[in-house]
């Protein structure tokens, strides 16, 4: 579900999309980059989740390695849903990791 490599969207395990979709949560891909980075730059991390909401702009997300991101931007991706063959509209949130203190 985690993946490095910019070029790939990380996919939720059938099963977990099920389980998922019947609590009534949808799937949405998170992206955290450092400051600076440039697309393609293989220097951040993303991840698919369900979740019951879809964070906004200014929202800070707080990753489990200690990190925390603030999202940027959110956008929409025609996907094919793997369980039925449908399509839908997936959310990608766009975040950029906001420096430690020291």
């Amino acid at each position: 579900m985690i993946s490095y490599d910019p070029s790939k969207t990380p996919d939720l395990p059938l099963g977990a999309l099920e389980a998922g979709l019947r609590e009534g949560l949808r799937p949405v891909n998170i992206i955290c980059d450092p400051p600076g980075a440039k697309h393609g730059d293989q220097t951040g991390v993303s991840f698919a989740v369900m979740l019951s909401f879809l964070p906004r702009m200014g929202d800070r997300l707080n990753l489990q390695d200690g990190s925390t991101c603030e999202v940027v931007r959110v956008y929409h991706k025609v996907a094919t849903m793997p369980n039925g063959g449908y399509f839908t509209l997936m959310p990608t949130v766009y975040a950029v990791a906001l420096e430690k203190d020291a």
